[in-house]
């Protein structure tokens, strides 16, 4: 057990101030009928999350929950009239009026879409603009679907990356470094599920179908105490439940992909299903080509994406949820060669990919009583094999090469929030994981050949661990609109024999100064329990997650930030934030290390107890209303590590150490059937660590001597790239038919042809000088992805 006095002060410190903080708010009680329920679209069912709703005399307000649910307890006389209304963004406002109210009331709630809004949903708190939250932007599929697409395939991580705070990594990636943390820091859920790598096509397409998602949260600061487990930043991403009034669906074709959804009703009203399929098709293209180009030879590439969803309402009080996920993608490569004495055959596939399910109980034990409880299971896995096999003669030659990587988890999760008056709510949970580990299943088999050839070598590395959650806390509004949120966390981890308990406290405070004038302050410690073995910004599947252990302690994230929204006359939102982050307790892989290499002490190829530091400055102006609605914004950041066995101790910037971001979008509606898009982006480069020069060690072996070429490097990431930027466009044709609404894209993707880098390698030219003089000089060059590259998408929406 990793303990001391003082870490064990500090946990029960922390574990009397939260219950103390529990005990307070519980004693103040509320006279007054509470009036609960769900908020729903009136047509399809589907629950509204993060709803607006509030009493018209009092002024009192509250927001539907993750899952639909809201509780108010207005505080007027008994019988007087209660008059509530509700708000959601791109839906008709509407009022519930109640009268005679002697008890507890149970309401459905359901809105009528207004005019199908191209807007943007970039939110600081919820949708009726009760509260601010800091660090936190809401994105609805609307605006997702809205944006201009590679190949015609939308993407949720795509528009993500054009808000202020989150970097793209390298062109075209779905990574997402959010205030200078990795892809591996941060928190990606599907339907409360995590997974484990959200990419696809080497990470230029992520794993979300936007045809299968409601609504998408993502949180860079301020965090909620339900959440933890990453350092960064917390992608929270709903599936669609699917209709349960009449069935409907869309079939969406684009240039590098398909997509086809369906959902319906069960039982009318009371079940419904939804299920959307993906699939990326250019093995339909490039196998025929390369057996035209290279008779007997194999290549390809494919991945897809399967959400089924299943709901069952089994009364007013209760409801259940049955989500599943997979997606993978394959690539293979080889080939057939025919000999005068036999046959040489080569193939090699390598596959990755995420499967997970969940089962999720909604309950309503009272008007003022919500709970969650989710069992779920999710998995990630990368499997590469090779099979050669060589045929002379009658002798035949089989070797196959199998390595599987794979990180998976079961859990249980239970939740409950108590609605105690509008102003006051308190809320906790408590969570079990049993996570295994598998980085390195290796298998070697070889049949016939050289006899002395040894078959069935094989290699297994198994880690288990068991993760423990408790958290908690309360939320107060006073009259003037100051809301306080207090609560935390406690972490506690097991892993052979070794145990670990870190409490993560949270603050959230935002300040109504008037209707137009809102600023906040929140305090986070968050703790993440693995560490990644090298950068994944790339996206390809060459890195293992790896679980702390004795010698690699969890990573821990100090973060502090502030700022202020003003809304203008003219409903333009202006906000702006602060933040500073403290990391420390990282590991790192070091120089020249592989997992390879020593596996059964793979904790010593770790540079340990690395600390880090992020801070910036973020802005931005968002226009929800109108014809032209979007977005703009400016950060301004940095980003530095130190580990004492790395770069020779000393301070070195993070890779995306990027100081300047600039992230435009907007949307056009130019008439009932057109709308345009656009969306522009500049970044002042990231960093890179190259070598600076090399020379030559001669290396003799029995009568043969030849020069061995070492290099030399220069400071961790000492080079910087240069600045990136690029313009995308795009038209949607709206046209309505009897049966069915059609909707054809076309925009370009990088407009004006700028040749951004992707990656950088060196190259040997002849360079000539005067009196017919020359000389070889190494320079460096770059790779570029994505010129002018127009794209075309069909939607059929039935």
């Amino acid at each position: 057990m990793i303990s001391d006095k003082m870490h064990r002060y500090s946990v029960s410190r922390n574990i009397v101030l939260l219950g103390l903080i529990m005990v307070l708010l519980m004693q103040k009680g509320v006279m007054g009928q509470t009036i609960s329920g769900f908020v729903s679209d009136s047509k399809s069912g589907e629950r509204l999350l993060y709803a607006g709703i509030y009493e018209a005399k009092t002024a009192k307000g509250t927001s539907s929950n993750g899952y639909g649910f809201f509780s108010i307890t207005p505080g007027l006389p008994q019988g007087e009239p209660v008059v509530l209304v509700i708000t959601y963004v791109g839906y008709l406002s509407d009022t519930l009026l109640l009268n005679n109210l002697t008890k507890d009331t149970l309401v459905n709630i359901r809105l009528k879409a207004g005019v199908e809004l191209k807007q943007v949903e970039i939110i600081s708190g919820n949708n009726a603009g009760i509260t601010s939250s800091p660090g936190m932007h809401r994105l609805t599929s609307q605006v997702i679907k809205s944006l201009p697409a590679l190949g015609g395939e939308t993407d949720l991580i795509k528009v993500y990356q054009l808000t202020p705070g989150v970097q793209q990594g390298h062109e075209g990636t779905t990574g997402l470094h959010v205030r200078g943390g990795s892809p591996d820091q941060n928190l990606v859920m599907l339907d409360d599920v995590p997974l484990y790598n959200i990419n696809h096509l080497g990470g230029f397409i992520s794993a979300f179908n936007t045809d299968a998602i409601k609504s998408s949260t993502l949180i860079k600061g301020g965090f909620p105490s339900k959440y933890g487990g990453r350092l960064s930043s917390v992608l929270d991403v709903n599936m669609a439940d699917g209709n349960l009034s009449k069935t409907g669906g869309n079939v969406s074709l684009g240039l590098v992909s398909a997509r086809f959804t369906v959902n319906g009703p069960i039982q009318k009203n009371k079940a419904s299903y939804l299920i959307s399929f993906r699939r990326f098709y250019f093995d339909l293209i490039a196998r025929p080509l390369a057996q035209k180009v290279n008779p007997g030879s194999t290549v390809g590439y494919n991945f897809y994406d399967l959400n089924i969803k299943l709901n069952k309402i089994i009364d007013t009080k209760n409801k259940i949820h049955l989500s599943f996920y997979t997606g993978d993608d394959k690539t293979l490569a080889g080939f057939k060669e025919k000999k005068d004495d036999g046959t040489d055959y080569y193939m090699q596939t390598n596959q990755w990919g995420n499967t997970m399910a969940a089962l999720r109980w909604n309950h309503l034990f009272n008007s003022r009583v919500f709970s969650n409880t989710t069992l779920h299971f999710s998995r990630y896995r990368v499997k590469n094999n090779l099979i050669s096999e060589n045929t002379s003669n009658e002798d035949k030659y089989i070797a196959k090469n199998t390595l599987l990587s794979t990180i998976g988890e079961y859990s249980l999760k239970s939740e409950m929030e108590y609605y105690i008056t509008p102003a006051t709510s308190i809320f906790g949970g408590t969570q079990l994981t049993y996570r295994y580990f598998k980085p390195n299943d290796y298998t070697y088999e070889a049949s016939g050949g050289n006899n002395d050839l040894q078959s069935g070598h094989n290699h297994t590395m198994l880690l288990q661990a068991f993760e423990g959650i408790i958290y908690a806390g309360g939320k107060i509004t006073r009259p003037a609109g100051h809301t306080l949120e207090l609560g935390g966390r406690l972490n506690t981890f097991a892993i052979d024999n070794r145990f670990y308990i870190i409490p993560e406290p949270r603050l959230k405070a935002s300040f109504h100064h008037n209707k137009n004038l809102n600023s906040f302050l929140s305090f986070d410690v968050m703790s993440q329990n693995m560490h990644i073995t090298g950068n994944n910004s790339i996206g390809m599947p060459v890195e293992y997650l790896l679980p702390a252990t004795g010698k690699l302690p969890p990573s821990i994230m100090k973060q502090v930030s502030t700022g202020i929204e003003y809304v203008s006359p003219r409903k333009i939102v202006y906000s702006s934030e602060l933040y500073y982050k403290h990391f420390s307790r990282l590991a790192m892989l070091q120089d020249g290390a592989s997992l390879w290499e020593g596996r059964e002490n793979w904790e010593n190829l770790f540079a340990i107890n690395g600390t880090g530091r992020a801070y910036g400055a973020e802005f931005m102006a968002a226009k929800n209303q109108g014809k032209l609605t979007g977005w703009i914004s400016y950060t301004h950041a940095r980003s530095d590590r130190k580990f004492e066995d790395i770069n020779q101790g000393k301070l070195f910037p993070d890779q995306f150490d990027i100081r300047h971001t600039i992230n435009l979008a907007l949307m056009v509606k130019i008439d009932e059937n057109i709308d345009l898009s656009c969306a522009w982006v500049f970044n002042s480069g990231y960093r890179l660590t190259l070598p600076v020069s090399k020379y030559y060690v001669p290396v003799t072996a029995g009568d043969y001597t030849h020069m061995n070429e070492l290099y030399i490097y220069s400071e961790r990431n000492a080079f910087k790239t240069k600045p990136y930027h690029r313009l995308d466009i795009s038209f949607n044709f709206h046209k309505q038919k009897k049966r069915y609404h059609r909707t054809f894209s076309l925009g370009v993707i990088n407009l004006y042809n700028q040749r951004n880098p992707n990656s950088y390698y060196f190259s040997t030219i002849s360079v000539f000088g005067p009196d017919n003089t020359s000389y070889e000089r190494v320079v460096l060059m770059q790779r570029s992805f994505f010129p002018f590259m127009p794209n075309v998408g069909w939607n059929w929406k039935f």
